[in-house]
C-alpha cells in the first residue's frame, strides 16, 4: 500500500509529465484538493492533488542552479535535470515502526539491566514505606521534595533503617541504596546528584556513620560471599560423573562448567541470553581444534561504548589427551544430539533435557525448549550436592568463577592476561580473587607455629619454592687446562643466566694444584 502523500503551502512540487513548482495556495472544492502552483517558468496552474509529486527543495535549487549556469557541460546538465525517480528508482524504502511517546520510555527501561531495576524498585518501596510511617501526611513522589526536603529524610533513614525482623542491615547493604535513590531521582530527572551534590552532604555524613557502627558490631565481613572450589573438589566433581558425554544433565553441567571457566561468563543472565551461534567450532593453524565464544550484552559491557569489547575473544582449545575434560568434545556430543530443528543461530543455547532418567544412547536426550532460570541457578550448587561437597563453604554458581581466577592467580598468570579471560574491564576487580588457599592457609598457620624445618610442612613450601634446573653448561677436567680466565668469566656468566633468589653460591675451579679461581656470587631477588 502506497503511503499517503501531505500537502501543504509552500512545499516544492512537480507536475506529472510538466513542469516543477511551489504550492502557493490549497483549495478542496466539492471534496478534492486543489493545488494553485506557482511555476519555475513564472505561470500559475491548478493541479489536483494525484496530479503532482513532492519533490526536495534541494532538487529544486540545483536545477535551477543549472539553468542559470550554462557553463555547465551539457551531459551535468542534463544528469543534474533528471527526475527523481530515475535516481531513487533502484533504492529500497526503508521501513520505520511506528511508535508512541510512552513506547520509548518503556524501550530505554526493558534495555536497563533487570536485577538493577529489581532492586531500584525494591529499595524504593522501603524508602516510601519509611515515609508513610514517619510522615503519613507526605506525598511519595520525593522527586518534587526540595534538596533540604529530601536531604533531612534520607539522613533519618540511613540511621533507623532496619530489616523487618529487627535486624540490622549489611554496611554494603545500605550502599546499595543509597545508589538506587540516585538512580531514582536520576531517572526522574531531579535537579541534585545525592551522591556529590553540597547539599546532601548530611545524608552522606549520616550513611558513613552508620556503615563505621555496623562495623564496629561485626558486620560488613561478607559471611555470604560464595568459596571457590580447590582442585581436590573440582577433581571430585568430574569423579562423581557430574561432567562429561555419558548423560545429558552431565553434558549440560559441563557447558555451563566450561563457559564459565574458558569464556569468563557470569551470573545466570549471561547463561540464558546465550544462543547457539554465540559458539563457533574452529581450528588454529596448527590443526588443533577450539571453541570461539561471541560476546553479547554483559554486565560490564552493556552496548552504549562500541569500542568496548574484549580485545581477544574467548576460547577453549581442546584436550585429546584428557578427552574426558575436553569442552570441544563436549560439544561436539552436545551439538549431535540436539533437535534439528532447534539448531538455529539464534535459538537457546542451553535446552531442557529429557525427562526419561535414564536415557539410552539411542534415545533422545534433549528437547526444544529453553532451560528455566531456576535450573541454571542451581547448576553449581547441584553439582556438589551430587558429588558430596561438604562443609563450611557456600558453593553458589559464582563458585565456579571464582574457581578459575584463583587457580590463575595462583599460578602467577599476569592480571593483564586474567581479564581477558575473565572480562574484568578493572585490573582492581581482581583482588577480590586474589585470595590464600584453604591449603596454603593452614601450611602457614603450621609455619607460624615454628615446627621444625625437616617437618612436612618445610618440604612442602621448599617444593612450592625451588625449582630444580638440569645443568645447562659443563666443562670437561681435560677443558680446563686450556681456559683462561676470560673464558673462566664466560663461562661462570652463563652459569647465572636463570633467576636465583636469596642464595650464595660459591664456585672453585681448579686449574692446577697451584692456581685456584674463587668466585662468590651472591644474588638477592633477581
Amino acid at each position: 500500500m502506497a503511503a499517503t502523500v501531505h500537502y501543504k503551502v509552500g512545499d516544492s512540487v512537480r507536475e506529472i509529465g510538466g513542469q516543477d513548482g511551489v504550492i502557493t495556495g490549497i483549495r478542496r472544492p466539492m471534496g478534492y484538493m486543489e493545488c494553485h502552483i506557482k511555476t519555475t517558468k513564472g505561470s500559475d496552474i491548478i493541479r489536483f492533488k494525484h496530479e503532482l509529486k513532492k519533490i526536495s527543495n534541494e532538487s529544486r535549487i540545483l536545477k535551477l542552479h543549472t539553468t542559470q549556469n550554462p557553463t555547465l557541460p551539457p551531459e551535468v546538465v542534463e544528469e543534474l535535470n533528471k527526475p527523481e525517480e530515475e535516481f531513487f528508482s533502484h533504492t529500497p524504502k526503508r521501513k520505520f515502526i511506528a511508535i508512541e511517546d510512552n513506547d520509548v520510555e518503556a524501550f530505554i527501561e526493558n534495555s536497563a539491566n533487570q536485577n538493577t531495576q529489581k532492586k531500584t524498585k525494591s529499595n524504593m518501596t522501603i524508602l516510601f514505606s519509611f515515609i508513610s510511617s514517619t510522615m503519613p501526611d507526605e506525598e511519595h513522589k520525593i522527586e518534587h521534595f526540595s534538596p533540604e526536603k529530601l536531604n533531612a529524610i534520607l539522613s533519618k533513614f540511613f540511621i533507623t533503617i532496619t530489616k523487618e525482623n529487627g535486624e540490622s542491615y549489611e554496611p554494603g547493604s545500605l550502599r546499595g541504596f543509597f545508589q538506587s535513590f540516585q538512580r531514582f531521582l536520576k531517572r526522574k530527572q531531579y535537579p541534585c546528584n545525592i551522591m556529590n551534590d553540597p547539599a546532601f552532604q548530611q545524608t552522606r555524613d549520616a550513611l558513613a556513620a552508620k556503615q563505621k557502627v555496623l562495623k564496629s558490631d561485626g558486620k560488613g565481613n561478607v559471611p555470604n560471599k560464595a568459596s571457590s572450589l580447590s582442585d581436590r573438589e573440582v577433581e571430585q566433581i568430574y569423579d562423581a560423573g557430574q561432567i562429561g558425554t555419558h548423560h545429558p544433565e552431565a553434558i549440560i553441567n559441563g557447558l555451563w562448567w566450561y563457559n564459565t571457566t574458558h569464556f569468563g561468563l557470569r551470573g545466570i543472565t549471561a547463561h540464558r541470553n546465550m544462543r547457539w551461534g554465540d559458539v563457533i567450532l574452529k581450528t588454529d593453524p596448527f590443526g588443533e581444534e577450539y571453541l570461539e565464544y561471541n560476546e553479547r550484552a554483559t554486565k560490564t559491557r552493556t552496548g552504549p561504548n562500541t569500542a568496548n569489547i574484549r580485545q581477544v575473544p574467548p576460547r577453549a582449545w581442546a584436550t585429546p589427551a584428557a578427552p574426558d575434560r575436553c569442552p570441544v568434545e563436549l560439544f561436539k556430543e552436545y551439538s549431535a544430539r540436539r533437535p534439528s530443528h532447534c539448531s538455529g543461530a539464534d535459538d537457546p543455547f542451553y535446552i531442557a533435557t529429557t525427562t526419561v532418567k535414564e536415557p539410552t544412547p539411542e534415545s533422545t536426550w534433549f528437547r526444544a525448549q529453553p532451560i528455566g532460570k531456576r535450573k541454571i541457578g542451581a547448576i553449581m550448587k547441584t553439582m556438589a550436592l551430587k558429588s558430596g561437597l561438604q562443609g563450611s563453604k557456600r558453593i553458589t554458581n559464582h563458585s565456579a568463577r571464582k574457581t578459575m581466577i584463583q587457580k590463575l592467580v595462583s599460578n602467577d598468570v599476569p592480571p593483564t592476561h586474567i581479564v581477558q579471560i575473565s572480562g574484568h574491564k578493572n585490573l582492581n576487580s581482581l583482588n577480590a580473587y586474589s585470595s590464600i588457599t584453604q591449603e596454603q592457609h593452614r601450611n602457614i598457620s603450621k609455619l607460624i607455629s615454628y615446627q621444625t624445618p625437616s617437618n612436612q610442612v618445610s618440604t612442602e613450601i621448599a617444593k612450592t619454592q625451588t625449582q630444580v634446573r638440569p645443568a645447562q653448561h659443563t666443562v670437561s677436567s681435560a677443558d680446563l687446562e686450556n681456559l683462561t680466565g676470560d673464558d673462566i668469566d664466560k663461562d661462570i656468566k652463563s652459569i647465572f643466566s636463570g633467576n636465583l633468589n636469596n642464595c650464595t653460591i660459591t664456585i672453585n675451579i681448579n686449574k692446577t694444584q697451584e692456581t685456584t679461581h674463587s668466585i662468590s656470587v651472591s644474588q638477592q631477588n633477581k
